[in-house]
């Protein structure tokens, strides 16, 4: 599922480097806005939509997701050609709507998917899978060099709404140890599996010195990662409290050419009067306001 969150973080990551090439979605996504919205979102986030492509995609409502059905929401296709997307292509266990490739990604992937996509975009999929190695180099192994991957997962709180809930620095230890150009990971708060807007937004800053970011309210960490030229997958990484020294500092080099990088955190508006925000954040983690 995408809704406006994802929207505007899609969008910011457009505005900063356009998304081009090859793209796919693991799991196929319906889109939880209309036409109207969708439009509007991108626009203020700074996305050129020509006039053209807004008509030509004015028509096409999604009647085959099985939560889309009957709530006018528009296609994938037409989300995704809204930023000048050709196709997109969705990955999925099975069948059941309609994707172009079905694996599981708890299983390597064939040979034929390897170096294969520019973007790869994961809605909600790592905290559905328990082989995390395999999930990993996977996508790894399906981005070309230069390529990005977007991730949202479960973070906290969502017993019964998926196998795995994670902590962000997983994600941004196990790709700066694999040498990425950049890993940048965040942490949305929100009040309920059904909450579309307004969610409130942390920076993880410092991955290593953080503490507790403990809430009653549903966690998600967020990630948007790209691939180098001499990224690699078979590095597993150790969490920062239990590194011997000769360890940390590849660490320490995985962080740093991360900071190399140029793009922005990604930017929020001021928290609407009565936000249940943490504040002030836990150590670690940089409250940036709502999406």
């Amino acid at each position: 599922m995408i809704t406006v969150p994802q929207a505007r973080m899609l969008a910011q990551e457009h505005v900063y480097r356009p998304i081009t090439g090859k793209f796919i979605c693991l799991g196929r996504q319906w889109i939880r806005m209309t036409h109207e919205e969708a439009v509007a979102v991108l626009r203020e986030e700074g996305v050129q939509i020509p006039d053209a492509t807004i008509r030509a995609t004015a028509g096409m409502i999604d009647n085959y997701s099985r939560y889309a059905i009957g709530q006018n929401y528009i296609t994938d296709h037409a989300f995704f050609t809204m930023f000048g997307l050709d196709r997109v292509y969705s990955l999925d266990v099975s069948e059941y709507e309609k994707c172009d490739v079905v694996h599981n990604l708890n299983y390597r992937i064939p040979p034929d998917l390897a170096g294969q996509y520019d973007f790869i975009y994961d809605g909600g999929t790592f905290d559905h899978l328990v082989d995390l190695k395999n999930c990993f180099t996977n996508v790894i192994e399906m981005l070309k060099p230069g390529g990005r991957v977007f991730q949202l997962n479960a973070a906290s709180n969502f017993t019964g709404a998926a196998y795995v809930s994670f902590g962000p620095d997983l994600f941004h230890d196990y790709y700066s140890l694999n040498k990425f150009a950049d890993c940048k990971v965040y942490i949305a708060e929100a009040d309920n599996l059904g909450q579309v807007f307004d969610w409130d937004m942390y920076y993880f800053e410092n991955p290593t010195c953080y503490r507790h970011l403990m809430s009653p309210r549903l966690h998600m960490v967020i990630v948007m990662a790209e691939k180098a030229s001499d990224s690699t997958t078979d590095r597993l990484p150790v969490q920062a409290q239990y590194r011997d020294p000769d360890v940390a500092a590849q660490y320490t080099e995985g962080h740093a050419r991360i900071a190399q990088s140029r793009r922005p955190v990604w930017r929020c508006r001021a928290p609407k009067a009565g936000s249940t925000a943490h504040a002030p954040a836990s150590e670690g983690f940089r409250y940036l306001g709502q999406l």
